[in-house]
């Protein structure tokens, strides 16, 4: 209650919804800064990253429709 009065949320449920909100920024944030980490040590850059999120995506699509053939 005390933490609650002196960042002057007006109720508990309140202080609770931004500390959730918080907390996901904080993973966010971490999550983010491990993923520029592992891009610096392999030397990608962004358009790197977008090519290869890309070939991934036609190469699960083109699974997917290699299987829905089979099962028709």
């Amino acid at each position: 209650m005390l933490a609650k009065m002196e960042m002057g949320f007006r109720s508990l449920d309140d202080m609770l919804d931004e500390l959730i909100v918080e907390v996901r920024k904080a993973r966010f944030l971490e999550a983010s800064e491990i993923l520029r980490a592992r891009m610096r040590r392999k030397g990608l850059g962004l358009r790197s990253l977008e090519r290869k999120g890309e070939a991934i995506r036609v190469e699960l699509f083109k699974k997917w429709l290699r299987e829905s053939r089979r099962h028709s």
